[in-house]
């Protein structure tokens, strides 16, 4: 995130919206508080409510992710009587993330320890019981009921926003991006050498490397993660690969570099953010057998967002803090024609692993897909719905 371009492109967003290229169009929204709690519900693209209930974490006041004894607990609120229940207790949990909170199916899927030991939770909305499976999971696949595991460790140590800092153990080795497991066992493992030999990457070491930003195409035929480390120099570097579940193999896409976030949309290609030489926004597409990358200019989109797709026509997105550390809400037509502002939310600091970015998500409630936001109100994190 560049500081200085973000807040340039906020103040030419203020400017366009005494033209016709932004639309103001407030959005009405439930906000979530509980008294002396931080309560959000973390990454941008997750699944975090269904009909009945939606699911949030929730932290004291002054509590301190470095110390790593400070627990985050998993709330359950049902939105018929509005009562809620806490469904667990966890030490592993970071801002960014919180304990990475999913629905999928009848399933509240998250992060979390048994006996000190890394492990994701399956708790089961209609029981009640929880079932335990081995690592820290970065993606479910619900459909194939597989698990993309990573090291949280790993990611402590190479980009703190997204560590986890509670001693725990956790089973996947160093040098393993990550592993995609069912239920039972270990089916398939990503070394960090396969992904630099895939790349084509010279001099350069796993030291530094880590994965994240996994996300599925809706069928969950494919899964895409970007590669990330930072060179000699300090700067950030990234590769863009997609594996074909279907298929059974691993591309990477060499000529999409510098990326920020992505997101699957309807109809089976990938979008993403990009920071350099400018940010501007490309669709990744499969012709042929290949993936390709094809440039487009959103002009009344000229900032780092983070987004996720409802349908194939239209995205949500959610920018940076700009001037009075103000992040927007906005509503976006996929051909760019059309941007929508919708909120303008307190966000808080602009960088560190104690910001509070807005992180866009999908919360179904009856028949609608209400979009649900971190935000910071009277000093303190909460959430919009």
């Amino acid at each position: 995130m560049n500081y200085f371009k973000t807040i340039i492109a906020n103040i030419l967003f203020y400017f366009k919206q005494f033209s016709n290229e932004v639309v103001s169009t407030p959005l009405k929204y439930q906000i979530y508080r509980e008294k002396g709690y931080h309560i959000f519900q973390g990454y941008y693209g997750q699944r975090v409510g269904n009909t009945e209930y939606i699911a949030y974490n929730r932290l004291k006041i002054n509590s301190d992710l470095r110390d790593g004894n400070d627990a985050c607990e998993i709330i359950l609120l049902d939105r018929l009587n509005g009562l809620t229940r806490v469904v667990e207790t966890e030490y592993t949990w970071n801002w960014q993330l919180g304990v990475l909170l999913n629905f999928v199916g009848d399933l509240l899927v998250f992060n979390g320890l048994e006996n000190n030991r890394a492990v994701t939770k399956f708790y089961s909305l209609n029981s009640g019981e929880f079932r335990f499976f081995d690592g820290h999971y970065s993606l479910f696949l619900g459909k194939r009921n597989l698990r993309f595991v990573v090291s949280y460790k790993k990611l402590a140590d190479c980009n703190s926003e997204y560590g986890m800092y509670y001693k725990y153990s956790e089973s996947i080795p160093d040098d393993v991006a990550f592993l995609i497991c069912d239920e039972a066992k270990v089916l398939l493992e990503i070394s960090y050498a396969e992904l630099i030999a895939k790349a084509e990457l010279k001099g350069v070491g796993v030291e530094s490397m880590f994965v994240n930003h996994f996300f599925a195409d809706s069928g969950e035929n494919n899964v895409s993660f970007i590669l990330r480390w930072h060179d000699s120099m300090g700067d950030r570097n990234d590769r863009l690969f997609v594996l074909d579940l279907e298929e059974n193999t691993l591309s990477c896409i060499p000529d999409v570099k510098h990326i920020s976030h992505l997101h699957w949309n309807g109809k089976g290609g990938i979008v993403c953010s990009i920071l350099k030489p400018k940010i501007s926004y490309c669709v990744i597409e499969k012709r042929e057998g290949n993936w390709i990358k094809n440039n487009f200019e959103y002009a009344r989109l000229s900032y780092d967002t983070h987004f996720v797709f409802t349908d194939e026509c239209e995205f949500y997105a959610d920018t940076y803090p700009g001037y009075g550390r103000k992040a927007k809400l906005i509503k976006v037509r996929h051909d760019g024609q059309k941007v929508e502002l919708l909120a303008n939310l307190q966000s808080g600091r602009f960088r560190g692993e104690t910001r509070c970015d807005l992180h866009v998500k999908q919360s179904i409630h009856s028949v609608t897909c209400d979009i649900a936001v971190n935000a910071i109100e009277r000093g303190v994190i909460e959430l919009f719905e």
